[in-house]
């Protein structure tokens, strides 16, 4: 390699020899470029043109007051090296190479402060330049996070915390679904935010906030909302039947316009608006039509010489009615309205002293059919449920069977006991199949409810063991150490069971009301113990209310919820909106307890209406009552699900919140309310 080097003797005045050397030369550039190498002899420095910066270029972050990012006004590809520093008059406070040409720092506190950046050029320059920063005294104190403050209905309200007020300049507000912004709003103040949702889901509040500091931050919310239900502070709408004997509302529906039906039984001479009622027996039943303001549209009654009730009632799309429930020897229907009033019913016999009765009607309160199942021995229908493939009737019937239509169904107990039976129905009210389920001892089916699939679901309490049959042939005995249990039972469309669910907590529990939504079905009842099944629960003593959720599939608990107090309480029904509320109505006797709020009856018993959403949480509860007894049977919600029915009974003067008290005739009487108002 030593013919790179350059020898001094060529620089002579002898031009041929100073033609050699720059030949030579040229040949060592080209040899040297070809070679891929670097020239760096320092003599040749004067060859290279290196920019040196001339200035620090200060900017304030946009996240905080505090923090500055410095930068040189060239490029990193000109400097060799650079050491930035921070003073404080000659306190050197940091140092270092920050990001090249490029240096952050954010400041502790308020001050003048020195900025210098120690520059070595790649020519070997050094260079030092410096820039001035002032922090002003002012600092903002920045919102931590964002809470949902209140919740009123579908209306939720967000609040900023930790900040203080005066330092924030701006927020928008915004909510997302998912990615998506669904909603947003400036504000020019740290005040409050409220979103009314439409539609269940997961969301995200979010708050993008500037301080009057120059700061710029953003706090975030994770919700889970549950749309749909009513407001925990509406007011009652109530109205009221009653004779001087026992009258009750065992079931309440409504239809698609807002109408109200309800079912029951009076055991004295009563009045529905303009229609007077007599009774034949012991007790009628009623079928009463309300419009939307509680007015009376007409009322339709089914007699016979003995006990007769009205149980279950369910309104189909077509606004047409189907009601279930008992009626006793020379049975009673009548074809119309007028029929009713001009007290002409067409008769029909019994098989027993009691049969099950199922009986439609149209929108203007005509049969149009009517049906009696049983056996020689008292029967009683008491849940109906209406879906597009048939009407699915569930009740019980006692030894030794029971007919319907073709089909003759078995009873387990002995003379006198009762078993469960759950039947289907075509829209004639003809039976597709039937089967029963009980045991020795007394087994009482209380609800229906039937899935979008046609599945149906009954609840009831059975004592063990017990043999729960199928449309197909096929059995399974299932046993409890608790006598009476709850069970919960579900059926195919064609009659098979296909899953079974009981508490077996060692103590009794009964079903009473059962409901299905989405992937869940929900029963409420009682239970008089500390467990249901594997769930360890808070029982309160007597007797007390519960709510329970369950998959819908296999009928596994997915949660239980209870409440009540030293007295005997119950949850008698139980509905869900379109959005995954759930209400549950009843009776509580002294004070009740409900999560942490604890409410007293006025009397011996009261009303009650409860709300929890799907997840279990507690929202609110409602009392009514007198001075006796009184007690909620029966909820239905509308398709939008902001309104409630309720139906039930009273024995005194009646009170629903702010609602006029309702007058009381004797004994018991019916009431029927709407909540809200």
């Amino acid at each position: 390699m030593s013919y790179f080097s350059i020898q001094p003797f060529l620089f002579r005045s002898n031009k041929n020899l100073f033609k050699i050397s720059v030949l030579h030369c040229l040949g060592i550039a080209l040899i040297m470029i070809s070679e891929g190498c670097q020239w760096k002899d320092p003599v040749l420095k004067i060859l290279k043109t290196c920019t040196s910066p001339t200035e620090i270029v200060a900017t304030k972050s946009s996240s905080s007051a505090s923090s500055y990012v410095y930068r040189l006004n060239t490029e990193i590809n000109q400097l060799a090296d650079i050491n930035w520093k921070v003073l404080s008059g000659t306190t050197v406070l940091t140092q270092g190479k920050g990001e090249g040409v490029v240096f952050g720092y954010t400041f502790a506190s308020a001050g003048t402060y020195t900025i210098v950046a120690e520059i070595q050029t790649l020519c070997g320059d050094k260079i030092t330049l410096s820039t001035n920063t002032v922090i002003t005294a002012k600092t903002c104190v920045l919102p931590t996070a964002i809470t949902n403050s209140t919740t009123n209905s579908n209306t939720h309200t967000y609040s900023l915390v930790n900040g203080i007020a005066a330092d924030v300049k701006a927020v928008l507000w915004k909510v997302f679904s998912g990615s998506n912004v669904v909603f947003q709003e400036q504000r020019t103040d740290a005040g409050t935010f409220s979103y009314t949702f439409s539609s269940s889901g997961s969301y995200t509040i979010s708050a993008e906030i500037e301080t009057v500091c120059g700061e710029k931050i953003t706090r975030t919310l994770g919700v889970t909302v549950s749309v749909g239900g009513v407001s925990s502070t509406a007011n009652f709408k109530a109205w009221r039947n009653g004779s001087s004997a026992n009258d009750v509302g065992n079931s309440v529906a409504i239809d698609g316009l807002g109408n109200v039906y309800v079912i029951g039984n009076y055991g004295a001479s009563i009045s529905f608006g303009a229609t007077t009622l007599s009774v034949a027996g012991a007790n009628d039943v009623f079928i009463a039509k309300y419009n939307s303001n509680g007015d009376m549209a007409w009322v339709q009654r089914i007699t016979g010489d003995g006990t007769d009730e009205g149980k279950g009632i369910a309104v189909d799309a077509n606004g047409d009615i189907y009601v279930v429930g008992q009626v006793s020897t020379n049975a009673g229907f009548f074809n119309t309205t007028a029929n009713v009033i001009s007290n002409s019913p067409v008769r029909r016999q019994t098989n027993g002293p009691t049969d099950v009765f199922v009986a439609k009607y149209n929108r203007d309160g005509q049969m149009l059919w009517n049906k009696l199942y049983g056996g020689g021995s008292p029967d009683q229908g008491v849940g109906i449920a209406v879906h597009t493939s048939g009407i699915y009737i569930t009740g019980f019937f006692s030894a030794p069977s029971a007919t319907f239509g073709s089909t003759t169904i078995q009873a387990s107990g002995g003379e006198g006991k009762y078993d469960a039976f759950l039947a289907k129905l075509n829209g004639n009210g003809d039976a597709i199949w039937a089967v029963s389920c009980g045991g020795f001892e007394n087994d009482y089916a209380s609800s229906v409810a039937v899935d979008t699939e046609g599945n149906a679901y009954m609840t009831g309490n059975f004592s063990s063991p017990a043999t729960f049959r199928s449309a197909s042939g096929a059995s399974t005995v299932y046993s409890s150490n608790a006598t009476p249990d709850i069970f919960l039972a579900k059926y195919s469309s064609s009659g098979n069971l296909v899953a079974f669910h009981n508490s077996n907590s060692g103590t009794p529990a009964f079903g009473s009301s059962v409901a299905v939504s989405g992937s869940a079905v929900y029963v409420t009842g009682t239970i008089q113990g500390a467990n249901y099944g594997n769930t360890q629960v808070n029982y309160r003593g007597g007797g007390d209310i519960f709510l329970a959720r369950y998959n819908l599939t296999n009928l596994s608990v997915e949660w239980v919820k209870t409440a009540g107090g030293s007295g005997a309480d119950a949850g008698n029904g139980v509905v869900v909106d379109k959005s995954g509320n759930v209400y549950i109505t009843g009776l509580i006797s002294s004070t009740s307890t409900f999560d942490n709020t604890s409410v007293s009856s006025s009397g011996n018993t009261d009303v009650f209406l409860a709300q929890y959403d799907s997840n279990s949480t507690f929202k609110f509860v409602k009392t009514a009552g007198g001075g006796g007894a009184d007690g909620g049977t029966s909820l239905a919600v509308n398709t939008a699900g902001n309104l409630l029915l309720l139906s039930g009974f009273y024995s005194s003067s009646f009170v629903f919140g702010t609602a006029p008290a309702l007058s009381y005739s004797g004994g018991l009487d019916i009431f029927v309310a709407k909540y809200p108002d």
